[in-house]
Parts: structure tokens; C-alpha cells; sequence
């Protein structure tokens, strides 16, 4: 069981019997606030968002170990925003998606994950602006076709609906 807390970063947890307690990492994010955390094949990817000593304009990504702490081997640090807000693995495991805000590098992010510990860029879909963004993002298949949905926000909020299958190769 792993948790992402927005000020002590990514963490390993165990249940017995009924109670959870701490397994191991935790203290391993501090100069960003956490915000989402997506578990695909063994590996994890959290998000930033915010000012702390930094920007939160980073995804980390960690391997999982079941016996031990989550391990930080990569991040992905995209300039010109504060906020990574959702991030969503493909149901194929092969696209790594994240939405941005606050910043004229606001919007969707993608990149392949056929080294899912060292993801590698495919494209963007920009909002534009400095202010907003898109805040929620996921994935969707609909007959075949990868779609990602994200709400844009705060002024001009809208459902954007953005065709990704050729993305997803």
C-alpha cells in the first residue's frame, strides 16, 4: 500500500489488522508539495504543485519494492508552470499523462513509457495563459480510441476532449 501526503512526500504502508502504520520513505519530497499519485507496473508517479522552496512543476517517479522504501529514479521537471496537478497512466501502460497550471506551459503533457522508469516525450496541448490551466485529466477508451478528457480552469473553465490514440502506438 503506498500513499502520497502533500508535505512528507511518497510512502510505503502496512495494514495489521485493520491499522495502517508506516513502512518506509516519507520525507523524500522536501522541497515541492505533493499532489497526485498514479501505480502502474511497478513504478509510481507523483505530482507538485504549489511554492515551497520550489516550483511544483515536477512528476517524480519511484520503482516500488514491496519490501522496501518507494525509490526516486527520475523526474520529469517541466519549466514555466507551478502546478502539476492530474496524472494517469494509459490502461495499455504505454502513455504517461499529466495536466499543468499557473503558467504559459499550462495544459496536457505526454510521454511513452517504454522505459517506464525513464518516461520519454511525445507531445503537449497547451491552454495558453499565465493564470489556469488544466486541473483534472484522465484517460478514457471509447471503441478502440484513447481519449484524454481535461477541465480547464479557472476563467474560461471548459471540458476539453483531446483524440490521443495516435499517441498511443
Amino acid at each position: 500500500l503506498y500513499a502520497s501526503d502533500m508535505i512528507s512526500g511518497f510512502r510505503q504502508l502496512h495494514t495489521t489488522n485493520g491499522t495502517l502504520s508506516l513502512a518506509a520513505g516519507g520525507n523524500n519530497v522536501p522541497e515541492r508539495y505533493g499532489s497526485d499519485l498514479w501505480v502502474a507496473n511497478g513504478y509510481a508517479y507523483t505530482g507538485t504543485w504549489g511554492f515551497r522552496s520550489t516550483y511544483g512543476n515536477a512528476v517524480k517517479i519511484w520503482q516500488l519494492d514491496g519490501s522496501g522504501a518507494p525509490t526516486l529514479v527520475d523526474s520529469i521537471v517541466t519549466l514555466n508552470i507551478v502546478t502539476v496537478s492530474d496524472i494517469e497512466v494509459s490502461d495499455d501502460g504505454k502513455l504517461l499523462m499529466f495536466s499543468t497550471e499557473n503558467g504559459p506551459n499550462s495544459g496536457f503533457w505526454f510521454y511513452r513509457l517504454t522505459d517506464p522508469a525513464h518516461p520519454t516525450f511525445i507531445g503537449k496541448y497547451l491552454v495558453g495563459g499565465t493564470s489556469g490551466g488544466i486541473h483534472t485529466a484522465t484517460f478514457s477508451r471509447i471503441n478502440g480510441r484513447l481519449y484524454a478528457f481535461g477541465a480547464k480552469d479557472p476563467s474560461g473553465a471548459a471540458l476539453i476532449i483531446l483524440d490521443v490514440s495516435s499517441l498511443d502506438q
